[in-house]
C-alpha cells in the first residue's frame, strides 16, 4: 500500500478510538482522559501510519526525517566548523557542515545497514511508538498512535 492508503487506514484507526476515548470520557468522567483535538489527532494518526516505513530508503518518512535531521544537523554544526578551522571561508564551513549531517544521518540511521521490514514493522514497534506518545503527550495519544502505528503493520501483513 502506498503512503497515501496508509495515512487514511491510520486515520480511520485514529478517529475511531478518538471517539470511544471522548465517550469513555465523558461517562466515567474522566479528568486524565479526553479526546484529542482535530489537529493533534490527524498529526499523530498520520506519523504513526507512516512511522513503520522509515527503514524503506525511497519512503515518504524516511525521506522527509533525513531532509529534517540534515537541516537541522547543519545549521548546528555551520558555527562549530566556523570556529573550529581558522581561516575558512563562510561557505566553506556550510559545505563541510553540510557533510558532516549527511555523514552523521547514515550512522544513525544505518549503523549496522539497518533491516529493510525488520523491528519498524512489527507490533513490538507500535507498542514503543506508542509508550513514547503517552509519555510526551498524554494516554489518549499513546493509544491513538499504537492504533495508528498498528494500522499500517496490519495492513502490511494481510
Amino acid at each position: 500500500m502506498n503512503h497515501f492508503g496508509h495515512i487514511i487506514v491510520g486515520l480511520a484507526a485514529a478517529a475511531a478510538i478518538n471517539y470511544i476515548i471522548g465517550q469513555l470520557a465523558q461517562q466515567t468522567h474522566n479528568f486524565f482522559l479526553s479526546a484529542l483535538p482535530l489537529v493533534t489527532l490527524i498529526a499523530i494518526a498520520a506519523l504513526g501510519a507512516l512511522l513503520p516505513d522509515i527503514d524503506l530508503a525511497h519512503s515518504k518518512i524516511s525521506k522527509l526525517i533525513g531532509v529534517i535531521f540534515v537541516l537541522l544537523a547543519t545549521f548546528i554544526i555551520q558555527p562549530v566548523a566556523l570556529r573550529a578551522v581558522s581561516g575558512i571561508s563562510p561557505i566553506a564551513s556550510w559545505v563541510v557542515a553540510l557533510l558532516i549531517s549527511i555523514g552523521l544521518l547514515f550512522a544513525i540511521l544505518f549503523p549496522w545497514g539497518l533491516k529493510p521490514r525488520g523491528f519498524t514493522l512489527s507490533f513490538e514497534a507500535a507498542v514503543v511508538f506508542g509508550i513514547l506518545m503517552a509519555i510526551t503527550s498524554g494516554i489518549a495519544a499513546g493509544i491513538i498512535g499504537l492504533a495508528a502505528y498498528a494500522s499500517h503493520v496490519v495492513v502490511d501483513k494481510l
